[in-house]
Formats: structure tokens, C-alpha cells, sequence
């Protein structure tokens, strides 16, 4: 696979690269910021295919694991080696095949699975609400996991969105509650965030 990244003078940088390998990612997205100064504004990740058609049958562990490491792991990891060079107002695209709507035709399920349900990160970096609310417009069958900048600020307009299916958020395991065994302070935390999920989606999720 070989990205490409044009450069303020008009030139480009085109960095071999496996995608589905950290070092060969990090090491592209490394030359890639040199190029520009240090500092990435946009990530287009686009890196995907098919490979060959197979039905289940025809299919072994092997094959469904790169199927899914050229597809979904490749935009995990351009994603974490390019969000430390990218600052206010940078964006990130993810591209999404048809495949993940209707299917791809015979031969094509695992390549469209995963493409129904997609992690959306770092949200709020990449667009947030707004972005989401354009994706949900175009891609009606697919529905988004947001990550990346969400807390309980903000955890109930993501879920209100009808294409979010859930949140992350590492607000809920504060590093020093964890180390500490504060197991109060966590739970106090995931209280709240059924509370909120609870009122986005207008109806009492579970009791704890």
C-alpha cells in the first residue's frame, strides 16, 4: 500500500507503506510530518479491499484476520501515529465502502462486515455531533461508536443521535481512582453516565 501526502510546495512525499504494520505507519506518518513542519492537518484513511471474493466456507481464520487488519486496522493505526502531529481545526476522514450497506455482492461478507457498525475516533477532533449527523444523512445502515474526547459534558448529544449506538470514554476509569482501588469514585462515575444515557435515549437503561 503506499500513501501520499502533498507538501506545502507543491511537491509530494510518497512513503512506502504495510498499513497494517505500526512500524511501517508510524514510520510514514513520521516522514509525512517532517514534510510539513512537524504537523499534520488532515488524514484521509482510505487504505481498504476486497482481496478475493469467499464464502464462509471458503474462508479460513487467516484470510478474515487481514480482511479486517486491511480494513480496520490500518485506519486504527494511521489514526493513533497521526492524531499527536494534528491540532485545532485538523480533520480526519474515513473512508466506507457501499459494501457496508448492501452487502458487496456474493463472496464479499467479510469484507462488509465491520463496516455496519464503526468506531468513530477521535470524535470531537474529527468533527463531533455535526460530522456525525452529515455521516448518518449518507450512510443510513451504518452506526457509530464515538471515541476520543467525550465526557459527560457532551455523552448526551452523541447519544441522542439515532446512528450513535454507543460512547467510550476514559473519564469513566480515572487513572488515579484505578491505581488507588477507588472503586467508589467508578462507580459514582458510571452512575452518572447511565443517568445521562438514560435521559439521551429517553428511557432508564439499567439500575445499579
Amino acid at each position: 500500500m503506499v500513501a501520499l501526502e502533498l507538501v506545502k510546495d507543491g511537491d509530494a512525499e510518497k512513503p512506502d507503506a504495510d498499513l497494517t504494520k505500526a512500524e511501517d505507519v508510524n514510520a510514514m506518518v513520521a516522514k509525512t510530518a517532517e514534510a510539513f513542519g512537524g504537523k499534520i492537518d488532515i488524514l484521509v484513511n482510505v487504505a481498504g479491499g476486497l482481496v478475493a471474493r469467499k464464502t464462509i466456507d471458503e474462508m479460513d481464520e487467516d484470510f478474515f484476520n487481514f480482511l479486517m487488519q486491511l480494513n480496520m486496522t490500518s485506519t486504527f493505526l494511521a489514526t493513533k501515529a497521526a492524531v499527536p502531529h494534528m491540532g485545532e481545526g485538523s480533520a480526519i476522514v474515513n473512508f466506507a465502502s457501499l459494501a457496508g450497506r448492501d452487502g458487496g455482492g456474493p463472496g464479499a461478507s467479510a469484507y462488509a462486515l465491520g463496516l455496519r457498525e464503526v468506531k468513530f475516533f477521535p470524535a470531537s477532533l474529527a468533527g463531533g455531533v455535526p460530522m456525525l449527523k452529515a455521516f448518518g444523512a449518507v450512510f443510513r445502515d451504518v452506526r457509530f461508536m464515538p471515541t476520543g474526547g467525550i465526557g459527560p459534558d457532551n455523552l448526551g448529544e452523541f447519544l441522542a443521535l439515532p446512528q450513535v449506538l454507543a460512547c467510550g470514554g476514559s473519564w469513566l476509569t480515572p487513572p488515579d481512582a484505578v491505581a488507588k482501588g477507588d472503586y467508589t469514585t467508578i462507580e459514582r462515575l458510571a452512575r452518572e453516565a447511565i443517568d445521562i444515557a438514560s435521559k439521551a435515549r429517553n428511557r432508564e437503561l439499567c439500575n445499579v
